[in-house]
């Protein structure tokens, strides 16, 4: 899978929005591949990076015989520390418009 285009920040809002209205509970972002992840645990949001366990990595490469960034982006799970924390979806977008894009 080729990279995908950059989003703009109003692009990518747009869909976080959309996805907090539909109940989704994970957005996942990034420039090329996504890298990031915006959360919603329980009545906070919240933005981590996207960590892929090596062992994880290692299973999948053994079984397909191959490992691209593609599979290191479907593998990942959204973990580390919090980057950025929000009592609404409406105050992590002032967050985020508070930040440089793309990250």
């Amino acid at each position: 899978m080729a990279p995908r285009p950059p989003e703009t920040l109003e692009q990518f809002l747009a869909r976080l929005r959309e996805a907090a209205k539909a109940g989704h509970s994970q957005v996942r972002f990034g420039l090329h591949h996504f890298s990031h992840a915006v959360l919603r645990e329980g009545d906070v949001w919240r933005v981590r990076r996207l960590v892929l366990e090596q062992e994880k990595a290692d299973a999948y490469r053994k079984k397909h015989g191959k490992f691209m960034r593609e599979d290191a982006e479907m593998l990942s799970e959204p973990g580390g520390p919090v980057l950025l924390e929000a009592a609404s979806v409406d105050a992590l977008v002032e967050a985020f418009r508070a930040r440089q894009w793309p990250w």
